[in-house]
């Protein structure tokens, strides 16, 4: 029981804390002491609840959006270091491309993806694999250089080929820093499908955050960002899952 509750013990308190926060505003607004931009949170919660048809409807795209780009951009990394394994120069090389690729302002060139795949489903995938590609290049790379040498030389004494030595031994040695990787990319993920919404789409949050926006509906405005808050938080639970029962299946500690 003790172990449990230390285990909880940061939600806990953050749960508190947050509690603590809502609580002030809520009395600061009794009070009509808050600025017009900062709603009370019953009145975000209110909006939540009547609004949660709409926010799941458009939260659906949201989602798959995001999940796509992520498992696209996971792809490409995978493919990229299954290629190039063995070659000492190309892991500076790929970095830098994906650092040219991270440099780039999503919001700029999200209307020339637009113009290549249409403002639909298309472009905010893309721009999901742009934000989350270069987080997800860092850690499979970091996690390749932290294969032990001497399994490495016996790979090599033992002929095994390159795309052996990746699948048998580079990639379960990376596994773990695969998975930290993906987990800090997912919100990024996440926040190239919204840009993709907001700069056109049909349906999405990033869609009903700019009505709300130009309705001046901070409350809202203000909801959505929870939901997308709490996206974002289910994301790093999941694959948390799909790591513990990855090392499990591999005979590592779960993290």
């Amino acid at each position: 029981m003790a172990g449990a509750f230390r285990a909880i013990r940061p939600a806990l308190a953050a749960a508190g804390s947050f509690a603590a926060l809502g609580g002030a505003v809520q009395l600061a607004g009794h009070w009509h002491r808050l600025p017009v931009s900062v709603p009370k949170p019953s009145a975000v919660i209110a909006s939540l609840v009547h609004g949660w048809p709409d926010i799941s409807y458009h939260a659906e795209a949201t989602v798959l959006a995001s999940c796509l780009g992520l498992a696209a951009a996971t792809l490409l990394c995978l493919a990229a270091s299954a290629l190039l394994s063995g070659r000492r120069s190309a892991p500076a090389m790929v970095l830098t491309v994906g650092l040219v690729i991270d440099s780039t302002p999503l919001i700029v060139v999200a209307p020339i993806l637009g113009i290549w795949f249409g403002f639909g489903f298309g472009a905010h995938i893309a721009l999901s694999v742009m934000a989350s590609l270069y987080p997800l290049l860092v850690g499979l790379l970091r996690g390749l250089e932290e294969v032990d040498p001497q399994a490495r030389e016996l790979f090599h004494i033992i002929g095994a080929g390159r795309l052996q030595r990746w699948w048998k031994l580079e990639l379960p040695s990376a596994r773990p820093f695969l998975f930290t990787a993906m987990k800090a990319a997912a919100p990024l993920a996440l926040l190239g499908a919204l840009v993709g919404e907001w700069v056109g789409a049909e349906r999405g949050l990033g869609v009903m955050m700019v009505y709300a926006l130009f309705g001046y509906d901070v409350a809202l405005a203000w909801a959505l960002v929870i939901v997308v808050c709490a996206i974002a938080l289910l994301y790093h639970g999941v694959l948390s899952l799909l790591d513990r029962a990855t090392a499990r299946l591999h005979g590592e500690p779960a993290g």
